[in-house]
């Protein structure tokens, strides 16, 4: 097509949130469109912008002596499309984050889909509202499935950094000469590699991970329980399980599980999980449930342990508020670990 052939006029392009053209169409390096509609190739080869409007100026194959306005689907020379994101897409993206993570937080996700974080809480209201998640501060988690019972890899994928500062806060509680029980769990294992170099202590446990991170603990007494193997949650679990600590009485019980809620306390999707965890709380004077964010306010089908037997829960900052408030006020000592105030002060410290 020569110049004299291309017919000139301007058109203008709103600038869209979450896509950026850099570097901007130029005479070395033209954009090709596509008038939408027409199917008529065009060829921009400068723009200008004007306070936060961009015009494009580009040349057609029509021949027009007024300017038109036309929808324009940009395309550049590596094909990246260009234009404002769908929310069906943004949504799916969403869903995606979740089933892979378990957690998202507005920010990282509007972060990654480059997107306002108020767009984000109006895509996450609408999902909740489909029931394809649950709001949490911040954010949001997967609802809980009352029956589903998640594996071990699944868990190991959520919320890693929360539970290694809920891990650091729970080993303040324990002291030289203690005999504590750890239940199963990935919380409850970052907290047993917190007792390695612990002197004079007595865990028992029907954790398989919890065992084999005390496996180097030669100051450690480590007694694992008898009972069925649960491969789900790498755990020994049955009738085997609670006889082994009916008979102790250990000075905490450190456990875990699936939800927390004020009005039926910890929870979990499986009868056999919830008997054993029942008589773990049962051996020992004083209870404390770790659990992370992504399990305050869900409930699951087994109550584990009733509010009001839980003596302390230790969760992470990323809690719903005014869940805690309720528990709070059921009487539990609630105690919130700081994500990430470990690795700011250890680079502090450097």
């Amino acid at each position: 097509m020569s110049r004299r052939e291309r017919s000139r006029f301007r058109g203008s392009v709103r600038p869209v949130y979450g896509t950026s053209i850099l570097p901007f169409p130029s005479s070395e390096s033209p954009m090709r469109v596509l008038l939408k509609g027409r199917g008529v190739p065009a060829y921009i080869y400068g723009s200008s912008c004007q306070g936060n409007s961009r015009k494009i100026q580009f040349w057609s194959v029509l021949s027009t002596a007024a300017p038109i306005w036309w929808p324009l689907l940009l395309k550049n020379d590596r094909k990246r499309t260009i234009g404002r994101m769908l929310a069906v897409e943004r949504r799916r993206l969403i869903a995606e984050s979740l089933r892979s993570r378990g957690v998202v937080s507005v920010a990282d996700m509007a972060g990654f889909l480059r997107t306002t974080e108020i767009t984000v809480r109006r895509d996450l209201r609408a999902m909740a509202k489909e029931g394809l998640l649950v709001r949490a501060h911040g954010g949001a988690v997967l609802p809980a499935t009352t029956g589903h019972e998640p594996s071990y890899s699944e868990k190991a994928r959520q919320a890693g950094s929360q539970k290694a500062s809920i891990a650091r806060l729970a080993v303040e509680m324990i002291r030289p000469g203690d005999s504590i029980l750890l239940g199963p769990g990935t919380t409850t294992q970052a907290l047993a590699r917190l007792l390695v170099d612990f002197p004079e202590l007595t865990v028992v446990t029907n954790s398989l991970l919890v065992a084999q991170a005390l496996m180097g603990a030669n100051r450690v007494e480590v007694i694992l329980t008898g009972g069925t193997l649960r491969r789900s949650i790498h755990a020994l679990v049955g009738s085997a399980a609670e006889d082994s600590v009916r008979a102790l009485r250990a000075s905490q019980a450190f456990i875990s599980g699936n939800g927390f809620t004020a009005a039926r306390g910890l929870s979990t999707p499986s009868p056999l999980v919830a008997a054993t965890d029942r008589a773990f709380a049962g051996a020992a004077k004083h209870v404390v449930v770790l659990a992370d964010h992504t399990k305050i306010g869900q409930d699951t089908m087994c109550q584990t342990v009733p509010a009001d037997r839980v003596d302390v829960l230790i969760t992470d900052d990323g809690a719903d508020r005014a869940e805690l408030a309720a528990i709070r006020e059921a009487g539990v000592d609630v105690r919130v670990a700081v994500s990430g105030a470990y690795e700011q002060s250890k680079a502090a410290a450097t």
